[in-house]
């Protein structure tokens, strides 16, 4: 496998990550729902199918990550559950500390994959020209 491969499934790992997190704050509108379908099942599933569609897949889509984030933004913020976000967080990576001292680790990460995803971005659309 190529290192260009790599990065593609990794990618798609990270889309598939927000949009199982997605998922899972509709799913919680439902409690019955809620009750049978665990978070780390919903977003496992949903990275496990990001690295299948990123192995063959033969372009990265940026879009769909910066599209895919905006909306698990917007719909935490109108149902309200932004700060269950470090809780998914802890429970997905099973982390044994508190959830105020992940909150920062966690905004570094995120940042750092914006900026790399952003930075890939501009130097895709600079080698087309």
């Amino acid at each position: 496998m190529n290192l260009e491969k790599i990065g593609r499934i990794l990618f798609y790992l990270v889309c598939g990550f927000f949009l199982g997190i997605l998922v899972d704050y509709l799913v919680t509108l439902s409690v019955w729902l809620e009750m049978r379908v665990h978070l780390n099942q919903i977003v496992v599933a949903f990275s496990l199918i990001g690295g299948v569609v990123g192995f063959f897949y033969k372009k990265i889509r940026y879009a769909v990550f910066f599209i895919i984030e905006i909306l698990t933004l917007i719909v935490a913020m109108l149902l309200g559950k932004v700060g269950l976000f470090f809780y998914y967080i802890k429970e997905i990576f099973y982390l044994e500390t508190g959830v105020e001292n992940i909150k920062l680790p966690t905004l570094l990460i995120l940042f750092i994959i914006n900026a790399l995803f952003f930075v890939f971005y501009l130097v895709n659309k600079r080698q087309k020209r």
